[in-house]
């Protein structure tokens, strides 16, 4: 009984050492298998953690500057603001220079004429006592005083006012001119003469303003203009120069 149980545990120890030897015994390498598919695609893994953030970089120099770009179309008006309040009245202005409302300028059109010639004046003569008359004749485009000293023409031309009386027994006044020789001599006949336009301007005196000579007085409208310059007369009284 104990032979036998020898003789099996003999014949297992041999079995084994026989599988050993040729379990350590390496066989011939097979050949390399085909390539298997790919396997599914994993999950998306987590976020990380955001990085620290990186130093500020030095500020690149300045670019040039670009062209000039074609003008827009101007744009559509704009609505109409609201009216705004009304402002308050400003202050009262200075008082102004006394008017010349009873001032009359009376204009005569051309005239040819030889050594002499009148023009009427409607105007009393009563009235034309108390009233300054100057009046100014337009020879070319000038116009000139009477009388007119200025020896620029070949004569000079004297005025006077004169009463006259009409149909209905009325004094009026009209005004004679006539020509004399540059140096008072005699009178000037030797041509006729054309003026442009003739000007007539009474300005009456206010009885206030008419005083006794020797007591003095003086005007209320400041300096009197050149009366030898018909634009300065004009513009003292607000007439037209024209």
């Amino acid at each position: 009984m104990i032979m036998r149980n020898l003789t099996q545990i003999a014949t297992a120890i041999l079995l084994s050492a026989a599988l050993l030897c040729a379990c350590s015994k390496e066989g011939e390498k097979g050949a390399k298998g085909d390539k298997g598919e790919t396997g599914a695609t994993g999950a998306t893994g987590a976020a990380g953690a955001q990085g620290e953030r990186g130093e500020r970089g030095e500020r690149g120099e300045q670019g040039l500057q670009g062209i000039q770009g074609e003008q827009g179309l101007q744009g559509l008006q704009g609505i109409q603001g609201e009216q705004g309040l009304t402002g308050l009245t400003g202050p009262a202005g200075p008082q102004g220079i006394a008017g010349n409302a009873e001032v009359m300028m009376y204009a005569y059109g051309s005239k040819t004429f030889t050594l002499a010639t009148t023009y009427e004046l409607p105007v009393r003569f009563a009235d034309a006592e108390k009233s300054l008359i100057y009046a100014y004749f337009k020879y070319g485009d000038t116009w000139y005083p009477i009388p007119n000293f200025d020896n620029l023409l070949d004569y000079i031309a004297y005025g006077r006012i004169m009463p006259t009386i009409d149909a209905i027994d009325k004094t009026w006044t009209y005004m004679e001119i006539y020509l004399m020789k540059p140096d008072g001599s005699a009178n000037y006949n030797i041509s006729s003469v054309t003026w442009a336009a003739f000007r007539v301007i009474v300005v009456p005196i206010p009885a206030e303003n008419i005083i006794s000579a020797g007591t003095g007085g003086s005007s209320s409208k400041g300096a009197a203009p050149d009366y030898s310059n018909y634009a300065e007369v004009a513009a003292y009284y607000g007439l037209p120069t024209e």
